[in-house]
């Protein structure tokens, strides 16, 4: 998990790309995808201070509104059509 605290942090106290990554242990684009979102909305280290993890995380990637849900399997179809000759479930 990013911790987008700390990030920041380094980030203010002038620690290379380099030194960030190995300090916690993330990739590169990691850290560069929270630079980028922190500069687009303008969160840097003296507003997150005091702030928690879940706030950052709202403010520099707030959510869309998309709700991902979907449709409950009919079981009693698929379990018909698995009884035929030559269905599989790979076919369904």
């Amino acid at each position: 998990m990013r911790d987008l605290k700390r990030i920041l942090e380094l980030r203010f106290e002038n620690h290379s790309h380099r030194e960030i990554a190995r300090m916690l242990k993330v990739s590169r684009n990691t850290f560069r995808d929270v630079f980028d979102a922190a500069d687009a909305a303008g969160v840097y280290w003296n507003t997150a201070y005091n702030l928690s993890e879940s706030q950052i995380n709202e403010l520099l990637f707030p959510s869309n509104g998309i709700d991902v849900s979907y449709e409950q399997l009919d079981y009693a179809y698929v379990h018909k059509e698995l009884l035929k000759v030559g269905v599989s479930l790979k076919m369904l």
